[in-house]
């Protein structure tokens, strides 16, 4: 049986419902799996949220264990927050089964902001801009260790021709991030294997270095608690 910290490679599955997580090494040998133990069925497409109407994200913790049922650990995402003015959204935690604080991530609303500013400065032939979104990791002590960067996303360019329904079911951010220490050093990318018409998501972890604590199991974390940052639910 495979080992969670030591395989380079990830896959994380969602291929029964939304509340659960398969997670294999590229050959399928299983390394374990998420169960949402606390919150709704996410929704995070933007076609659901505007059929099935707006509602705010509660709180939802996903247990993560070894195959055989050893608790590694809890990605809690905090409720969101009823202020109309809270545009940072809820923080995600990583928790220890014996319930202390690993780290947390936190959407990088001025970074964003930054991003869509100079996209906005840039416009691209047919209109529109540009924007990356961005993430930041935290350890205990609250010290920011890990920047998380997504790939940039064009908006409002004039797409009538190529207009492709799948685009209103893909989660906002992008498909790819990738991670960075405070040197700007890759440590590690994820790819989000968005899927058409369904919210089955399918993650790819590929880390590029065995890393120290506690950044190894955020980073092992992270497909989870980005995926409950990214729903809406």
């Amino acid at each position: 049986m495979g080992d969670i910290y030591s395989s380079p490679v990830l896959l994380v599955d969602q291929p029964k419902d939304e509340n659960t997580y398969v997670i294999t090494d590229p050959d399928g040998g299983p390394l374990g799996h998420g169960t949402r133990v606390m919150g709704e069925q996410p929704k995070k497409s933007w076609l659901r949220r505007n059929i099935e109407g707006p509602q705010a994200m509660g709180r939802a913790v996903v247990r993560v264990d070894r195959p055989d049922g050893t608790p590694l650990f809890f990605a809690d995402r905090a409720a969101a927050s009823n202020d109309p003015t809270d545009l940072h959204g809820p923080p995600c935690a990583v928790v220890a089964p014996d319930g202390q604080l690993i780290g947390r991530f936190e959407f990088n609303l001025q970074s964003t902001a930054e991003s869509f500013l100079e996209g906005v400065r840039g416009p691209l032939a047919g209109g529109g801009g540009s924007v990356t979104e961005s993430h930041r990791v935290f350890d205990a002590a609250g010290e920011l260790i890990c920047d998380i960067v997504w790939e940039e996303l064009q908006y409002g360019t004039a797409r009538v021709s190529r207009f492709r329904y799948e685009d209103l079911e893909r989660p906002l951010g992008g498909r790819f991030c990738t991670f960075y220490d405070m040197n700007r050093t890759a440590l590690a990318r994820l790819d989000s294997h968005q899927p058409t018409w369904s919210n089955k998501d399918r993650y790819e972890l590929e880390l590029s270095y065995q890393l120290p604590e506690p950044l190894r199991t955020l980073i092992l974390a992270a497909p989870i608690a980005l995926d409950l940052l990214r729903s809406s639910e």
